[in-house]
């Protein structure tokens, strides 16, 4: 992960000349010094150096527990701060997981409170309300609503199952049952939406980085093509928790093809085991 650094900067000092002495360099750059001290200090609520302190001590108990978590053969973490250079930033510090690592949260949140931003899937952890969703950019995209032509058939490899709070990597098989080439436009992955199978509604999906390169998939006039898809099972709704719970779902996903534009694969049937 790149994570952001903040520039370092010099506290230099303008020379200053006192009664026509030859200039002395220092003075400038003390008073500057309390005057960031002081205003240190009014933001952390206190004297500057406590802060720092805190912030030391958090990030040295930190650290430790989270190269647990990131050397975890499950992959329990999505995002988190930077180990192996500098301090970690201020809190709080920001740390994103897998929809199914509720209990890795629970307890970062029981040990470290305010100090530590977490996320589980799209969700911030504790919930806070009903509408405590993550980033927009985050978020599955709402399915178009055109839907795709019937001369485009898509349908998974085989049957789709997967565990509440985790991702499975599937296959799409894709035919062109009409009289020209279409292409479909991906990022080397077709990415899946669940939906509830009755209402329709989203409920959730895949809740992580993805790369983005432009993967053309080319389909001929009665040719067929196997395209990867990513079914993931975070949850948008607080209701149903941070994972989408088992049961019977549905999914569907956003196709861009050529010609045509954006349209909405219809509804596959989708389980999702304990």
């Amino acid at each position: 992960m790149l994570v952001p650094r903040v520039g370092s900067q010099r506290w230099g000092g303008t020379p200053v000349r006192l009664h026509g002495d030859a200039p002395k360099r220092g003075t400038a750059t003390r008073r500057s010094g309390a005057r960031r001290y002081a205003e240190a200090s009014r933001v952390a609520g206190g004297p500057f150096w406590s802060h720092a302190g805190h912030v030391t001590g958090t990030w040295e108990r930190l650290r430790p527990v989270l190269a647990r978590l990131r050397d975890d053969p499950a992959v329990p973490l999505r995002t988190w701060p930077d180990l192996d250079h500098g301090n970690g930033g201020h809190p709080p510090f920001s740390i994103w997981l897998a929809a199914w690592a509720v209990d890795a949260a629970a307890r970062l949140h029981q040990e470290f409170g305010p100090d530590v931003d977490l996320r589980v899937g799209f969700l911030h952890y504790p919930l806070a309300g009903p509408a405590d969703l993550g980033p927009d950019h985050l978020r599955p995209a709402e399915a178009p609503r055109t839907v795709c032509p019937s001369w485009i058939v898509a349908a998974p490899s085989e049957p789709v199952a997967v565990a509440s709070g985790h991702d499975l990597r599937s296959v799409l098989v894709m035919r062109n049952d009409g009289s020209e080439t279409a292409h479909l436009r991906t990022n080397g992955t077709v990415t899946a939406t669940i939906v509830d199978p009755v209402t329709r509604r989203t409920v959730g999906g895949f809740a992580g980085m993805q790369v983005l390169p432009m993967v053309i998939v080319e389909l001929p006039p009665g040719g067929t093509s196997r395209v990867p898809l990513l079914v993931g099972t975070a949850s948008l709704d607080p209701r149903l928790g941070f994972a989408v719970p088992p049961g019977q779902w549905a999914f569907t996903a956003e196709l861009d093809l050529s010609p045509g534009g954006p349209c909405q694969l219809p509804p596959h049937p989708l389980t999702i085991l304990p």
